[in-house]
């Protein structure tokens, strides 16, 4: 037979803790992200278009959107 779970002071402080956490994380989570692509443009200027860099940043750039889609998807 299944327990039934009550509540108490311990397990209310825990899930307002993890939920704190996870309101910063997508409070800051797209603008992360959004300064790690504008860098990444920026060094992608700055190197020869042969660089094994540039091919994995080109690489990282071109799966952006799947990025953004995994990060907005609250199911983690």
């Amino acid at each position: 037979m299944p327990r039934t779970l009550h509540p108490s002071p311990l397990t209310t402080e825990v899930l307002r803790r993890i939920g704190e956490r996870y309101a910063i994380e997508e409070g800051i989570g797209g603008m992360l992200l959004d300064d790690l692509e504008q860098w990444l443009q920026t060094v992608l200027a700055t190197l020869s278009c042969k660089s094994d860099t540039a091919a994995a940043i080109l690489y990282s750039l071109k799966l952006w959107p799947a990025l953004l889609r995994y990060c907005d998807d609250g199911a983690r």
